[in-house]
């Protein structure tokens, strides 16, 4: 196997022409280059340089091979570049899957933010249920995903890490009938985005709702939420430029739920300084989400 570093001494020699300028150049001394120079070519059965008063000059044999020396270090140069933007996090491709209501509430404000800043780096998402992102996972599709507590029923190799907390709401179209003082009877559809398993089924009760509607499309549901008479079950967090607009709104209800937003990744499997700093990203936008609702 050819030394990197051996290489790099014959091209700067054939560049320098003279040890003397090369052995300075690479700080190394004159006698520790030439017998590397001498050492590569007793290996190789090829004469590379010409010695003479003049100082070392390359021959046609060792031209050619000195060529491919130099393409050879360049690659080496650029691979061991890549891999220290790799390490630090600032290149490469990051890997992962979020639920839609967490996409709607997060993806945009992260992404646009991470792009800004890291530039270099490809990110490659996958938004659906927690079924699908729990398969992507264990077969390393995908590094890690966001998503909702509550949702896995059985995943022993998982580890999950709590990213914040979402309120929980209950929204719909300005002018719904529940929005009125004589708020007529229902049913009204329920609209949900996966299986949170919130404890709503009290509150779902009062207002005499229908079966609720899983639909794993973020605009739709809001489409739907504001042609219809269906009653969204989301955090505001996800439509809040809709509630800014005064298309969609709140309805009044006391019910202190909150949703625990989750960091899932596969246990001993460490995660690339691209994921950790997605992670930390996500935190401090549903840190200033909160914030902004406060």
């Amino acid at each position: 196997m050819i030394d990197i570093s051996v290489l790099r001494y014959v091209v700067t020699l054939a560049r320098c022409n003279t040890y003397a300028e090369a052995a300075e150049e690479l700080r190394i001394s004159q006698p520790s280059l030439t017998r590397a120079v001498q050492q590569l070519e007793r290996h190789y059965g090829v004469r590379l340089f010409d010695r003479g008063r003049n100082g070392a000059s390359v021959t046609a044999e060792g031209r050619n091979l000195i060529e491919g020396a130099a393409g050879l270090i360049a690659h080496a140069e650029n691979l061991e570049q890549q891999w220290a933007s790799i390490a630090s996090g600032v290149a490469g491709i990051v890997r992962f899957g979020i639920a839609p209501m967490p996409a709607r509430a997060l993806l945009a404000d992260v992404l646009a933010e991470r792009m800004r800043a890291y530039p270099e780096v490809r990110n490659e998402v996958a938004v659906g249920n927690v079924d699908r992102l729990v398969q992507l996972l264990t077969s390393g599709r995908i590094e890690f995903f966001i998503a909702a507590e509550g949702q896995i029923e059985s995943a022993p190799h998982l580890s999950s890490r709590p990213l914040g907390e979402f309120p929980v709401d209950l929204i719909v179209r300005a002018g719904h009938p529940l929005t009125r003082p004589d708020a007529k009877p229902g049913p009204y559809p329920l609209l949900m985005s996966s299986r949170t398993g919130l404890a709503l089924a009290a509150e779902m009760a009062r207002m005499d709702v229908g079966r609720p509607h899983v639909i794993d499309d973020f605009n739709v549901l809001v489409e739907l939420t504001l042609e219809s008479d269906a009653i969204l079950q989301t955090s505001a967090y996800t439509v809040a430029k809709e509630l800014r607009s005064g298309t969609l709104t709140r309805l009044d209800w006391q019910s202190g739920v909150s949703s625990r937003i989750m960091f899932y990744s596969m246990e001993r499997r460490s995660l690339s300084r691209m994921a950790a700093t997605l992670k930390a990203m996500f935190q401090s936008r549903i840190v200033a989400l909160r914030d902004q609702a406060s």
